[in-house]
């Protein structure tokens, strides 16, 4: 029988980006996921590709 973890985490089409001469240069562009209790989530890509910028977001005021 498996058990059912409560989602402790949950990011819905997450967008953030940079203002550079107040232009919006996009770094992260619809991301979506749900971690539950108990996971284990790990975030890979390329270098540059976003994930520390990602992990860095922060909710609109």
């Amino acid at each position: 029988m498996s058990q059912k973890h409560q989602s402790v985490l949950e990011i819905k089409n997450l967008h953030t980006g940079f203002l550079i001469d107040n232009e919006l240069h996009h770094a992260v562009m619809d991301v979506s996921f749900n971690v539950n209790s108990k996971e284990i989530v790990c975030v890979v890509g390329e270098s540059g590709c976003g994930k520390s910028v990602m992990s860095n977001a922060e909710a609109p005021l």
